[in-house]
This record gives C-alpha cells, structure tokens and sequence, in this order.
C-alpha cells in the first residue's frame, strides 16, 4: 500500500483541491505506462503526478522494450564468435538476488525497478561488444525470458514486444521491402519507384545499399 501523499504538479492533492480522472490521464497514456509510474514511485515518499514524470515512465518502459526487441532481431549467423558472456550470466543472477530482496523489503518495487535497468544496461553493452558466442546467446536469451517475466507476470506490466512503424509491423514492411527487390532483379524499376514512394509517404525512408535495403522512420 502507497503510503505517501499524491502531488499534483507539485501540490499535494488535497490541499490543493486538485484532482484528475483516471479517464482522463487514460486519454494520453496507456494503462501499462501508469502501472510503471506507479512501481518506480517510493512507497513511503510523495508521489508526484505529472505528465513529466508519467512521460519518463513511458520512456523506461520504452528502453526495456527496445532492448527486448533488440535481443529478439539479433543476427546470430553473423555475431557468432568466443564471448560466453560469463559476466553478464553472473550479473543476471545477482540481479535476481537483489529484486527478490527489494521486494520482500515491504514490496519495494521501486528499487527492485532499478535492478530491472541495471541489467537493461549490461545486457546492451554485451550486445554492443559482439564477439557472442553459441554459449554466449543462451544467456542472452536467458536474460530476455528472465525479464519478461518479471515484467509481466510480477509486476503485472504487458510488454509489446512486436516493432510496429505507423501500426505496420516490421515484419510487414520486410516483406515489402522484398517484393521491391524481386522488382528490382527483374528491373522493373517502375515498380520499384512505387513502392519506394509509397513507404516514404508513410513516413518509412529505405536506403539501397550493395548487399541489402535498409529503412527509417
């Protein structure tokens, strides 16, 4: 149970005469990102309200995602290499450690949170080292189940974990992007052109390079 005040726009609540509706803060974020905001609070300190900090709510859930997606795209055919990726394994299992004892402290699940992140940032910098080796995957995708299910079934907070660019996956605009070039082989740039166009009105950019097309938002 929060023990703490709620402040709204640095006033507190009731003396301010202040109030929001839950409909109405559901209006501009979704109900996972107020569930995040709500965890990463102190339970014994004031709860600040605002779209500030619900929007920094909305960019950890972000970073958490993004870096699932990232483990979820991987090459593994072209990353293959010697890095077991021991320390990240020891990392990981101390960090589990450290989140059941923040949340037998009184469900502490603001500083179980931070463990969340610190493993968030090891595992991209193991990723941003490469050199992973088969060994070396299996705890990366050791640590991608591991936080989803923290996520989800402790915290009780839904990931999406499918890229989407403008409600279009990016399994869809890969397969796209594959019909323009069986265009291309069979040169049939009007077709080519077209689509290129298309995925730009879309706001989706792609770059031709030698060996495969690329694309940004």
């Amino acid at each position: 149970m929060h023990n703490g005040y709620i402040n709204i726009n640095g006033e507190k609540m009731s003396k301010s005469g202040s109030f929001v509706l839950l409909r109405q803060i559901l209006e501009k974020f979704e109900g996972r990102v107020i569930r995040l905001f709500i965890l990463g609070a102190h339970y014994r300190k004031p709860m600040e309200f605002s779209d500030f900090e619900l929007n920094q709510a909305k960019s950890s859930l972000e970073r958490i995602e993004n870096t699932l997606k990232r483990i979820k795209e991987l090459n593994r055919e072209s990353f293959v290499g010697e890095n077991n990726l021991v320390e990240l394994l020891k990392f990981k299992e101390e960090m589990e450690k450290n989140f059941i004892e923040a949340m037998d402290e009184d469900f502490n699940t603001a500083q179980a949170l931070g463990y969340v992140f610190e493993l968030i940032k090891a595992t991209n910098k193991a990723i941003d080292e490469g050199n992973t080796s088969t060994e070396g995957f299996k705890v990366i995708d050791e640590v991608y189940n591991y936080l989803v299910m923290i996520m989800e079934e402790v915290l009780g907070v839904k990931l999406k974990l499918e890229a989407e660019v403008n409600n279009i996956s990016a399994e869809l605009i890969e397969f796209i992007l594959e019909l323009r070039r069986n265009a291309r082989a069979e040169k049939n740039w009007e077709l080519s052109d077209k689509i290129r166009d298309r995925l730009l009105e879309m706001g989706i950019q792609i770059k031709d390079g030698k060996d495969k097309t690329t694309w940004t938002m």
